[in-house]
């Protein structure tokens, strides 16, 4: 035991040491809230929402059988509410919660409770999602089980959804965020979203995506062109981020092992 101290000691010697290699690369840093539409709930107490979920196979695919036209249509009231947010600075960004608040419509129920997944997508642009709900730059789907659901978050109808994720954003720049669930209609109806008064967007109003167009209203459509919604239509979100460390650093310590590996190596031709 002894002599392999002695010979690790010796090996170790020969190598040149830096402070650059020695250096571990630190854990994510918090960064904190980076987009918020919800504050302390009061900017989204406000009478407007809009249908925002992913419905069951059941009631979301139509077969169409006609005597001179047949087809099948999947995921066709599938939709998702995005509003875009902007990422600024040189660091990289790991997401690691979404926020979101839902609206129980009288009449309608729409009682995400009985969800049994989330799901965050963060599109590169409104044209993405109107081909797809799933997000094309990042997507995260998350059990209903590890979700934090807070009931009347502003009102008696009003539930904040808090969803842990960990979702990379490749750079700076302007992306387009959704939040909805996966519930089934015909046991807890239609989910909503509630708006919100306060903007914290860069682009302009929320989008509502329905790629399979069942909703009426095309693959995409503008708030605001839905009716009844005020000028001010943005989407009650929230994101919460941490930067990335760059991987320099750790390329430069696994160099340092390289080096000692092969310095041991020598050395073992003295023994």
């Amino acid at each position: 035991m002894k002599n392999y101290i002695t010979r690790l000691s010796k090996a170790i010697s020969g190598a040149v040491i830096t402070s650059s290699m020695l250096s571990i690369a630190s854990p994510a840093k918090a960064v904190g809230v980076i987009f918020d539409q919800i504050g302390d709930g009061t900017p989204t107490d406000i009478p407007f929402s809009i249908l925002n979920q992913d419905f069951e196979a059941d009631f979301d695919d139509f077969e169409a059988d006609f005597d001179d036209f047949e087809a099948d249509f999947d995921d066709i009231f599938d939709s998702v509410l995005i509003d875009d947010f902007t990422v600024e600075g040189t660091n990289r960004l790991n997401i690691v919660k979404a926020d979101a608040v839902f609206r129980e419509l009288e009449g309608l129920t729409g009682d995400v409770s009985g969800a049994t997944l989330w799901n965050v997508a963060i599109f590169s642009s409104p044209d993405a999602a109107g081909t797809s709900i799933i997000g094309d730059i990042a997507n995260a789907v998350i059990d209903s089980a590890e979700v934090s659901l807070t009931k009347n978050f502003n009102n008696q109808r009003d539930t904040l959804v808090e969803i842990p994720v960990d979702l990379s954003l490749p750079s700076k720049g302007t992306y387009w965020l959704g939040i909805y669930p996966t519930l089934d209609f015909d046991l807890f109806g239609p989910s909503f979203l509630t708006m919100s008064l306060l903007a914290d967007d860069t682009v302009g109003n929320s989008i509502l995506a329905n790629p399979g167009g069942g909703l009426g209203v095309g693959d995409r459509v503008t708030c605001t062109d839905l009716g009844g919604l005020s000028s001010r239509c943005n989407a009650s979100y929230r994101l919460e981020a941490k930067a990335v460390p760059e991987p320099g650093i750790t390329l430069s310590l696994l160099a340092f092992g390289a080096i000692g590996t092969g310095v041991t190596l020598k050395k073992k031709r003295y023994f």
